[in-house]
C-alpha cells in the first residue's frame, strides 16, 4: 500500500510538470510572428477581401527632431497617448489597397547587423485588434535599415509610402525630406 502511494504522488507530480510544460509552449506560440509569415498572411487578408479587419496605427512624430542619443522603442513610444496616435480603420485602409498591396514578404531583404534601433517612426498593422507586425525605422547601424517584429531587414521605399496617404500635410512634409535624402530618385 505505502509503494501505491508513493508511485501515484510520483505520477501526479510528473503530470503536473508535464502540464506546466505543455502550458509555457502553449502559451510562447502566442507570439510574435516571423516577419515573412506575417507579411504573407497581410497579403491574403487582402486577397480575402478582408482589409476592413485590418488597423493601421502610425506612431508619428516630426522626423527632422533630432535627439542627443538614439531612441529605443520604448523611449519613441513613451511620448505618445491615444490622442496622438494615427489610428487607421479598415474601411480607409480600403482606399488605398493597391498600395498595401504592394506590401509583401517578396520586398524583405534579411540583414544580419546589430538590432540596436534609434526609433524615429514606428506602426503597427493590427488584424482583430491583435498586432500582425510592426515597423521600427531604423536599425542604428546605416540607418538604411528597418526592423520588423524584432529582426533586421534593408528598408524598402514601400515601408514609408505606406503611411504617406494617412499622414497629414505638415507631417508629410516632415517625412518627405527622409524619403528624398534615402532614394533620390523616386
Amino acid at each position: 500500500m505505502n509503494f501505491g502511494r508513493h508511485m501515484t504522488k510520483r505520477l501526479r507530480i510528473i503530470a503536473f510538470i508535464i502540464t506546466i510544460i505543455l502550458a509555457g509552449t502553449l502559451i510562447g506560440c502566442g507570439g510574435v510572428m516571423e516577419p515573412q509569415d506575417a507579411l504573407d498572411r497581410f497579403t491574403r487578408i487582402l486577397e480575402e477581401g478582408r482589409v476592413n479587419e485590418l488597423t493601421l496605427r502610425i506612431y508619428m512624430r516630426d522626423a527632422q527632431v533630432m535627439t542627443p542619443f538614439p531612441l529605443t522603442l520604448e523611449m519613441y513610444k513613451r511620448e505618445f497617448n491615444e490622442d496622438n496616435i494615427i489610428v487607421v480603420e479598415g474601411s480607409e485602409l480600403a482606399e488605398h489597397l493597391d498600395l498595401l498591396k504592394r506590401l509583401s514578404s517578396d520586398v524583405l531583404v534579411s540583414v544580419d547587423v546589430d538590432t540596436r534601433v534609434d526609433a524615429r517612426e514606428y506602426y503597427v498593422f493590427e488584424y482583430r485588434g491583435r498586432k500582425l507586425f510592426d515597423v521600427v525605422m531604423w536599425v542604428i547601424e546605416g540607418h538604411s535599415n528597418i526592423l520588423i517584429n524584432g529582426q533586421v531587414f534593408e528598408d524598402d521605399l514601400i515601408f514609408f509610402e505606406i503611411l504617406m496617404p494617412f499622414l497629414s500635410e505638415r507631417q508629410a512634409r516632415s517625412f518627405e525630406w527622409m524619403l528624398d535624402y534615402r532614394w533620390p530618385d523616386r
